[in-house]
Formats: structure tokens, C-alpha cells, sequence
């Protein structure tokens, strides 16, 4: 059922996956969440909705599988995330930050 839709929720998710992936590099700088941490969180919310009665069909529900395409086109996203954090402390004088940013940037970078 899931991938009928796919081309229409792809953009979303490619944003979830963004939104998680800054959130837990704002935790932990220099970071990246795994694609699979991404699955489990994505399975514990199908679960819960599952339980609440929101899921009018829970086999094709229980089927639902983050593309990798998805995944890497977030990945893609965050660093624009993690730039503008560099550039937004640059302006506060914050000298340390946009290092860290370089480093992690270039880390990712590397991994392409």
C-alpha cells in the first residue's frame, strides 16, 4: 500500500528525516543517526497508532520501510541545516562552532 503513495509522501520524509537527524546532531554535534535508528523510531510511532486505533490497516502499516533514497536525500538536506548553524554562530561571535561544522561537514563529505 505504502509505496502506491510513495512519490506523494517522499518530500515528507525526506524532511522527517531531517528534522531527526538535526535534532539528534543538536544533541550530540558531530553525529549522524543511522538510517536503521530512523526505521525503529518511524516502527515505535506505526506501533503506537496501531494501538491508539488510528491505522485502518495494520498489515500494510506493518510493512511500511524507509527508503534509502529517502534517507540519503535528508541526509543531503541536513547540511544545510548544519551550515546555517555555522553561519548563525559566526554572527553571534561564536568561534568555535563553524569548526565544528567544517569537521562534520567534511566528515560527510567524505563518506560520498
Amino acid at each position: 500500500m505504502f509505496w502506491r503513495f510513495h512519490y506523494s509522501v517522499s518530500p515528507c520524509l525526506q524532511e522527517y528525516v531531517e528534522a531527526i537527524l538535526f535534532l539528534e546532531y543538536s544533541k550530540a554535534p558531530g553525529e549522524l543517526c543511522s538510517r536503521n535508528a530512523i526505521q525503529a523510531r518511524l516502527d515505535s510511532r506505526t506501533q503506537s497508532a496501531e494501538a491508539d486505533g488510528n491505522v485502518a490497516d495494520t498489515a500494510d502499516s506493518s510493512a511500511f520501510e524507509l527508503p534509502v533514497k529517502d534517507y540519503i536525500l535528508g541526509v543531503a538536506d541536513l547540511s544545510g541545516e548544519v551550515m546555517r548553524r555555522g553561519m548563525n554562530a559566526v554572527a553571534k561571535n561564536d568561534a568555535e562552532t563553524p569548526y565544528a561544522v567544517r569537521k562534520f561537514l567534511s566528515q560527510l563529505l567524505s563518506h560520498c
